[in-house]
């Protein structure tokens, strides 16, 4: 039975943490997006180790910071020892363990308190609450534009100096973002991963096909009707 189905903007977080644990950029342990994640991973571990809240230097980059050294340490040595039990992904700290299962179990115990809308992360629902204050806390220092999270910032200071640090491995374009240049790939390997429901005709963006059933919505609509009729929908 043909079916439209648009993605609901609810899921895309769980997008967001898919894509960002299958093609994660490289960054560092000082420059966190938000703070509320890593204090979720302080509520999860406080109590179990007594160095927590002592301060010691690293030897190997010099950082110091008021926390578990050990914990800082598997930055250096790779060391993931939270494995999940699910699908087998490893975590550094226990505190990620615990959000990346959310993803399997659906759980979402951070209700937005103005339209209701549930995330798994608090650093996601903080950044989401920006849509409702229009809070841009991080000014680029180049232009003034302000944007929601230093990640959307990163991205944004691309533009200034040309950066460009994803490449294609087959025809060396590159691009600012890694999403671009996995769309780019699509067109090296001819991928078109959403077909459309009422005609078939595959596309290698979400975006192309949502463009072609609004033009089949607002020009064909007797078309959609007898679709409707014949699979009971319509009466």
């Amino acid at each position: 039975t043909p079916t439209l189905e648009f993605e609901s903007p609810h899921i895309k977080e769980e997008q967001e943490e898919l894509w960002t644990n299958q093609n994660p950029e490289p960054s560092s342990e000082a420059e966190t997006d938000d703070s509320d994640d890593w204090d979720e991973t302080r509520e999860a571990q406080s109590g179990s180790n007594p160095l927590s809240e002592s301060t010691f230097p690293c030897s190997l980059c010099g950082f110091t910071q008021k926390s578990n050294l050990e914990l800082h340490m598997r930055i250096h040595t790779g060391e993931k020892p939270f494995p999940c039990s699910l699908c087998g992904k490893q975590f550094t700290k226990k505190g990620d363990l615990s959000r990346h299962k959310r993803i399997h179990t659906g759980e979402k115990p951070f209700p937005c308190s103005l339209c209701g809308t549930a995330f798994a992360r608090k650093g996601t629902l903080n950044r989401h609450m920006r849509n409702h204050t229009g809070e841009k806390p991080f000014p680029c220092s180049l232009c003034g534009k302000g944007v929601t999270n230093k990640g959307d910032l990163k991205k944004h200071m691309r533009i200034h100096t040309g950066e460009k640090p994803f490449v294609c491995s087959l025809c060396g374009k590159g691009f600012t973002e890694k999403g671009t240049l996995n769309l780019h790939m699509r067109n090296h390997t001819g991928e078109k991963p959403f077909p459309c429901s009422l005609c078939g005709t595959a596309f290698a963006q979400k975006g192309t096909l949502k463009r072609k059933i609004v033009i089949i919505l607002s020009t064909n609509l007797p078309f959609l009707q007898s679709l409707l009729i014949n699979s009971g929908q319509f009466h």
